[in-house]
């Protein structure tokens, strides 16, 4: 419920902007749908939880529905790391003056992370147990190799980030205020993603 909060808080705060700068965009900019479903899919995602945690835990549910339910929330999950992980691709490719090496390595990156974690959500949906309510007492094997698909990810774009950034100080392009902007949120990003 305090995440749902801090969202809702969050969507009020800024929608003034996004509407200014997000809205305006076209239907057809990839980077728009990729903010509106960061922004939205998540805070309905917060708000079916808060919805229906009551039943989730009471301990009446079927072990079908807290399955279902901890698939639906992987997927939410693997398709907004996904989503973030692209949009620092995208500026990792700007800071390297949109090399193609470094555009298909991303591409790359990004797509085996998307296909290790799918085959891995449809991994673990098989090895998920529950006791009276639909409360983890036991992680499959698998989730350890999930868990660290993400964070060798987000490593990889922090190097890039750091490794460009340094060479733009070095010759004086690198305190722009977008560089520097890249480089702080992308270290941001990689610490919140941890």
């Amino acid at each position: 419920v305090a995440s749902l909060a801090v969202l809702v808080w969050d969507v009020l705060l800024t929608f003034g902007d996004e509407v200014e700068l997000i809205w305006s965009m076209p239907w057809t900019s990839k980077f728009k749908w990729i903010y509106l479903y960061l922004r939205y899919a998540n805070l309905a995602m917060l708000t079916a939880l808060a919805t229906a945690i009551s039943h989730l835990t009471s301990g009446h549910g079927p072990a079908s529905t807290c399955q279902a339910w901890i698939v639906f929330s992987l997927v939410i999950l693997q398709v907004s790391d996904v989503s973030m992980v692209t949009i620092l691709g995208f500026r990792v490719y700007a800071l390297f003056n949109r090399n193609r090496r470094i555009g298909r390595f991303l591409c790359l990156l990004i797509s085996c992370q998307f296909a290790v974690t799918a085959f891995l959500i449809s991994e673990i949906r098989s090895g998920i147990s529950f006791e009276t309510a639909c409360i983890l007492f036991r992680f499959p094997a698998k989730t350890t190799i999930y868990g660290s698909v993400i964070p060798i990810t987000q490593t990889i774009l922090l190097v890039l980030i750091c490794f460009k950034g340094s060479r733009a100080v070095h010759a004086g392009w690198g305190r722009a205020p977008l560089v520097s902007l890249v480089i702080r949120q992308g270290l941001a990003i990689y610490i919140v993603m941890l």
